[in-house]
């Protein structure tokens, strides 16, 4: 490389990465138009180059398979335990945006609980808050706040080690079955959000080499749902308390030490 040093220069660096991470090669994601134009590419590099193509072709390409999940549809039923009401919603292309629920992450499991709400799902010893204790939550679905607040009025609240990632990683050490998070977003833009999440839901994700007879990482089961404002108000059955007020009532008995641990609601989630 130090012999190269005068030809790999900022200049030639920058001209071939605006190409390769140009628009056009549309992230060069797995299988995708974008990832052939891209090894096309490299291809002509290599050749301008003068390397030995070793592709079993005689070019510089070789193909292998992969494995992938494909999921055509979401089926999510809301149940009212109470008068066992259903309301079911398939998340699929073209579908709308429905009832106020998107999968975020995870889900590859079959899952079906309980709902109970708590706060915003924080355990921090140091300020004398659990929101999860008192209640087994095995199975259950953990609706929770979604913002942290980790600072209001300018009084810590929240203890800044406890990241997103520790909070949920906490509720879904419960055994939980999945957390529930109560958007920010107004109901457009998560209406919006929704709509775009269906379009690509039956684009392949978790792409694998198929070694060991197909086994491997399969997805993970737990599941994270955003839920829309005016759904989450339903849930916790506010009767016209604004969600806000509701939220700054929650935070004010964090800051006083009168948090209150996890609270069953009358609705299951499948």
């Amino acid at each position: 490389l130090l012999a190269d040093a005068d030809v790999i220069t900022d200049s030639l660096l920058s001209d071939h990465l605006t190409v390769f991470a140009s628009d056009e090669m549309e992230g060069r994601e797995t299988g995708s138009r974008g990832e052939w134009l891209a090894a096309q590419w490299l291809s002509r590099m290599y050749a301008s180059l003068q390397l030995i193509p070793m592709g079993p072709d005689g070019g510089y390409l070789q193909s292998f398979e992969l494995t992938a999940t494909v999921t055509d549809s979401l089926e999510y039923t809301l149940t009212d335990t109470g008068s066992g009401q259903e309301q079911r919603w398939v998340a699929k292309p073209d579908a709308g945006a429905g009832p106020g629920l998107q999968l975020t992450f995870g889900g590859s499991d079959t899952l079906s609980g309980p709902i109970a709400f708590a706060g915003f799902g924080v355990k921090d010893e140091s300020a004398g808050i659990d929101q999860l204790a008192g209640a087994d939550l095995s199975g259950a679905w953990v609706l929770v706040f979604d913002e942290l607040p980790y600072e209001v009025d300018g009084e810590t609240v929240v203890n800044s080690t406890i990241t997103n990632s520790v909070r949920i990683g906490g509720i879904l050490s419960s055994g939980a079955a999945g957390v529930l998070l109560i958007s920010d977003r107004d109901s457009s833009s998560f209406d919006e959000s929704v709509q775009v999440g269906n379009e690509i839901l039956s684009k392949p994700t978790n792409f694998r080499l198929p070694y060991r007879g197909g086994s491997g990482f399969r997805g993970f089961g737990p599941a994270i749902i955003q839920v829309r404002r005016d759904l989450a108000s339903s849930l916790l059955g506010l009767d016209g308390t604004p969600l806000d007020s509701f939220r700054d009532s929650v935070i004010e008995s964090m800051k006083t030490g009168e948090a209150e641990g996890p609270r069953w609601l009358n609705r299951s989630l499948s």
